[in-house]
Formats: structure tokens, C-alpha cells, sequence
């Protein structure tokens, strides 16, 4: 008798999980939690029940930026939380995706209304509660009827072919760079220039200890910027985040559309934070010849790399923010940047220019991490 041949395997599908919107949304929730607890100074007991605005009337002051903001500010977080659910694994999360999503978002916004009640600068509402709400149930429908419409599913299907596998850190640090340019920075496209803040901080929590004398001491003391290094600083910050683009990017076709892409995306920024933040009359102070010829200058490098393998692409990229980082954090803040934000930047305006200072210092470094992983990984 003889036996039966094997049936062939069932094709393997394509693995849902692994989404870049999972650390997309994580980096939404601290978005919210600094927005909604900063200045995170004057907590106080003042004896009142911290639930007790659910029942109170609408407060009788508020204006159109309040309830714009409250709605807009959690829509990425619905949105970005249903699409992690929907490109799960588990079937559960899948189907009641939009409703989980909508609930997290209502209990999130209901923990930070709460909260604020121990914080004298802000004011627990109703409102603000049903404004995220409504932000919350809208971003998770939109995530829903997208993927409906099977956008997600293809472009899982041409991530698979035109990505390079574990690419999802790298893509969500493509995606929040703009983000970290919108503070006004000393030189643009610098992002990480921490080591002048580090000390002085440093400095200031040992004060009147014995370990103040444990520090070191600087031979040299922090050097304002020559004009070249200004330029080469700019030249590889754009040129960094384009060679990192092209470490998880096959085509290079794709390749040359994400550069021209991050170069526009990076000026609008630019100009965009300065628009914003600060007074008319100081806004397009700043001369925007050099930034032009950096540019200019980091494109073209870019471009030549179009043929480059993407291992090598990362390497090259880790190596450029190695350089920039070490010519940044060699240099003094300008002090008329510093009298300028302190003087110049508008008040309404501050509390969400301190979330994106925080993403255009830790931006780089974190940058660092995912590309010496992806260089140093040994290949398969």
C-alpha cells in the first residue's frame, strides 16, 4: 500500500504586528501627559473632590484654540492606537479596535482632567474631558475605515518588498523628525545639543554638596560657533536624516522621493518655528543663505548615495550624526538665542514648544541607538 504524499503547507501569511504605531502612539501618551501636567510644579491638596467638574456646568470661559487643540490633540492618539490594534495578531483586538481605542482615550483624558485638580495652573472641565473624547472616537473610525478600505493592508504588502525588515524604529524617528524642529534651534536641522545644559544642570542640583568637587573640570570653556562649522552642522543634520531614510528604503526611486521630501518637510519646519513661536518683527531675522547652501550641500551627498546598500546607508548615517553631534555639543549656545526664546517667543505657545524642545534633544541620541543596533546587527 502505498502512502499518501504530503499535503503541501498552508501559505504563511504576512505578520500584522510589528507596527510603527505603537511607538508612535507611546510618544502621543507623553505628548499628553506634558501637555496636560506641565508645568508638573505647585501640587496641592485644596480639599475639593477631584471629580466633582464631571457634574459642574461648562466652565463660562473658553475660546476656539481651547476646544481645537482639546479635540485635534487626541485624534493621532486614537488613530495611531486602532491601527496597532487592527495590525494585531489577536483577533479580539482586531474587532473591537475603534472601541478600545475610543476607551483608552476617554480614560486617559479622564486621568489627566482628574489630575490637574492638584495642580493650581490649570483647570479640570467637562468640556476638555468630552472634547478628547469625541478627538479619540474620531481618530479610531478614521484608523478603521482606512483600513476598510485595505490602504494598510497595502502598504504592508509593498513594505515587505521595499523596506528592510525591523524597520518600524527607524520609520517612527522619520516621522517625528519635523516634530523636533519645531523649537527654534541655535543652528537648524541641530538637533541633541545637550552637554552645556547637562552641566549646568548638574552644577546646579550638587550646589553646596561635597560632591560638587567630583566634577569635572573644563580646561576650555564652551566656544561660540565658527560660520563653517555652523554650515557643516546643518549639512549633515539634513544629511543624517536622509541617509537614515535611505538605511531602510530598497528602491531608489523611493529613496529620491524620501529626500526631496525630508529636505521640504525639514525647511517648512524650520520656518514654521519661527513663524510660530515668536514675534513677527524677529521671526525672518535669521539669514537664510547658509541654511540654503547646507542644504544644497546635503542633498547632493544624499543623492550620491542612492546606489549604496542600506547597511552601508546606516553606517554612513550613524557616522554623520557622530560627527554633528560631537561639533554641536563642543559649542556654546549663542546667547542672543537664549535672550531671544526668553524674550521674543509668544506666551501661548511656550507649553507645546517645551514637548518639542524634549523631542529635539533626545531625537538624536535615540537615533544613534536604532542605527548602531541596525550597523552592528551581523547580517543574515
Amino acid at each position: 500500500m502505498k502512502d499518501r504524499p504530503a499535503s503541501p503547507p498552508a501559505p504563511q501569511t504576512a505578520r500584522p504586528g510589528g507596527s510603527t504605531a505603537w511607538p508612535l502612539a507611546l510618544l502621543c501618551v507623553a505628548l499628553i501627559l506634558y501637555l496636560s501636567l506641565y508645568p508638573f510644579t505647585g501640587w496641592r491638596d485644596n480639599g475639593l473632590s477631584c471629580t466633582a467638574y464631571l457634574l459642574s456646568p461648562p466652565p463660562p470661559y473658553w475660546t476656539w484654540f481651547d476646544v481645537i487643540s482639546n479635540y485635534i490633540g487626541y485624534i493621532p492618539f486614537g488613530f495611531l492606537l486602532a491601527l496597532g490594534m487592527l495590525r494585531s495578531q489577536s483577533p479580539a483586538w482586531r474587532r473591537w479596535a475603534p472601541l478600545l481605542a475610543t476607551l483608552a482615550g476617554v480614560a486617559m483624558s479622564f486621568t489627566m482632567e482628574t489630575t490637574q485638580c492638584w495642580l493650581p495652573q490649570r483647570t479640570s472641565s467637562n468640556l476638555d474631558l468630552a472634547l478628547n473624547s469625541a478627538g479619540a472616537l474620531s481618530g479610531s473610525l478614521l484608523a478603521w475605515l482606512i483600513e476598510k478600505l485595505g490602504v494598510f493592508g497595502r502598504w504592508q504588502r509593498w513594505a515587505s518588498q521595499g523596506l528592510v525588515p525591523g524597520y518600524q524604529g527607524e520609520l517612527a524617528l522619520l516621522l517625528v523628525w519635523p516634530l523636533a524642529l519645531l523649537y527654534p534651534l541655535p543652528v537648524p536641522f541641530g538637533l541633541g545639543q545637550i552637554l552645556e545644559r547637562l552641566e549646568k544642570l548638574l552644577a546646579a542640583w550638587l550646589q553646596d554638596t561635597p560632591f560638587l568637587d567630583w566634577l569635572p573640570m573644563r580646561a576650555i570653556e564652551f566656544q561660540p560657533m565658527l560660520p563653517e562649522i555652523e554650515y557643516a552642522v546643518m549639512a549633515l543634520g539634513l544629511l543624517a536624516v536622509c541617509l537614515l531614510a535611505c538605511g531602510i528604503l530598497r528602491g531608489r526611486l523611493a529613496r529620491l522621493c524620501a529626500i526631496l521630501a525630508l529636505a521640504l518637510a525639514g525647511l517648512a519646519a524650520t520656518g514654521l518655528a519661527l513663524q510660530l513661536s515668536l514675534r513677527a518683527d524677529v521671526a525672518w531675522a535669521w539669514s537664510w543663505q547658509p541654511l540654503q547652501i547646507s542644504m544644497a550641500a546635503a542633498i547632493g551627498l544624499a543623492l550620491c548615495c542612492l546606489w549604496f546598500p542600506p547597511r552601508l546607508c546606516a553606517a554612513l548615517a550613524l557616522a554623520a550624526l557622530l560627527v554633528q553631534l560631537y561639533l554641536l555639543n563642543e559649542a556654546a549656545i549663542p546667547v542672543y538665542h537664549e535672550w531671544m526664546l526668553s524674550t521674543a517667543m509668544r506666551s501661548g505657545f511656550r507649553r507645546f514648544y517645551g514637548m518639542a524642545q524634549w523631542l529635539g534633544w533626545c531625537w538624536p541620541w535615540l537615533a544613534v541607538l536604532l542605527l548602531a543596533r541596525r550597523t552592528l546587527k551581523p547580517p543574515r
